[in-house]
This record gives C-alpha cells, sequence and structure tokens, in this order.
C-alpha cells in the first residue's frame, strides 16, 4: 500500500471512530436529561471521551465505575457552571469553557467558532438576557476523576423589543480535563417548561 493510500485510510478509521463514539456521546446525554441512571451515561461517555484522547486501553469495561465528587470537584463544576450561565460574563470567556470540538445540543458536532456566531446571533435577537441556576441535580466521575457528568437546571428570561421568553430548562454537560484546564465536550438540554409575554415595549 503506498504512503498516500494508508495516510487516507488511517484518517478514515479515525473520522469513522469519532463518528461513532461521539453519536454514543448524544445518546448518552439525552438518556443523562431523560432521568436514565448516571452511570450508563459515565460508561458511554467515557469510551466516547477516551477515543477523542487516544487512549481507550485505559478504559476498558473492567475500569468503567462512576464516583461520587468531592468538596473540591463539586465547586469546581459549579463555577463552570455559573460562568456558563453569566449573562454579564464577556463571550471570549464563555467560548474559551469549551472543548475544540463540541457535541452541541441539536447541532452536532461543532467547533468554538460555530458556538460562538451562535451565540452572537442570539445576543442579537434577545439584547436582554438573565438566567440563573436552581440546582446542581448530579455530578459523577469517572474513577480517574477528569471526566463529569453533570446534570441541573435553571431559570431563564429573555427580551426584545416585541416580546418576552421566560422558563426553566434542564442541562447535562460533559466536563473533561478536571484535573488540569476542564472544558465541556458536550451539552444538551430539556426545556421544561417556556412562558411567551408579547406585550413587552
Amino acid at each position: 500500500m503506498s504512503k498516500n493510500k494508508m495516510t487516507v485510510s488511517i484518517v478514515l478509521t479515525i473520522n469513522l471512530l469519532l463518528f461513532s463514539t461521539i453519536i454514543q456521546a448524544e445518546d448518552f446525554l439525552n438518556m443523562l436529561i431523560k432521568g436514565i441512571a448516571v452511570e450508563l451515561v459515565i460508561e458511554g461517555l467515557k469510551s466516547a471521551y477516551a477515543s477523542r484522547n487516544s487512549s481507550p486501553q485505559s478504559y476498558t469495561p473492567q475500569n468503567l465505575r462512576s464516583i461520587s465528587p468531592n468538596e473540591t470537584v463539586k465547586s469546581q463544576v459549579q463555577e463552570i457552571i455559573l460562568k456558563l450561565l453569566d449573562s454579564n460574563q464577556p463571550l471570549s470567556q464563555k467560548i474559551n469553557l469549551y472543548a475544540e470540538r463540541v457535541d452541541f445540543f441539536k447541532e452536532g458536532v461543532v467547533s468554538k467558532n460555530y458556538i460562538r456566531d451562535n451565540a452572537l446571533k442570539y445576543m442579537k435577537k434577545f439584547p436582554s438576557r438573565s438566567y440563573k441556576l436552581k440546582d446542581i441535580q448530579e455530578i459523577k466521575l469517572d474513577e480517574g476523576g477528569n471526566i463529569a457528568a453533570v446534570r441541573y437546571t435553571y431559570e431563564f428570561e429573555v427580551n426584545n423589543e416585541k416580546k418576552s421568553i421566560s422558563g426553566n430548562v434542564e442541562q447535562a454537560v460533559l466536563i473533561g480535563n478536571l484535573g488540569s484546564q476542564p472544558k465541556i465536550y458536550a451539552i444538551k438540554e430539556w426545556v421544561a417548561n417556556r412562558n411567551y409575554d408579547y406585550t413587552v415595549k
């Protein structure tokens, strides 16, 4: 086999592997939002995360076991969530919370540039925005303490000249690199309720 053909073959293999693990991550985060056992989420997401870091051997099925976080991890996760929800946080700092490639809501796997452009469009559509964390329901870690699956709820209200929308959202995120530079690798949500007010002027 020529060098070029071998390179193409390797790239295709890697892309197929990433595609399959990304689909797995999305499925398990949706399961998390629906209230399925967090242990199952960890098992699926760890496999996806390991593949992205080229070390699947360290995440064999025998090692898949979720553990409860200590107070340090809880504070670290809460800080990330609060920054994510803070409407006064500079956009550049918010975008920096994400990994280079993120399984992003219904859009699938996107880049940080896509997330930034998406945020700018939303900010233009709704100049006034507020978000308030209600509760972090679950934080579960892999046994290495580097990956966290988090489920939480928040209240929101966004406004423009024509309308105001408020409600409650349940969100789930996958956070990696907890031991060094934490990044969000996946984020999904379910809108529990949404209220519209068209009397805004």
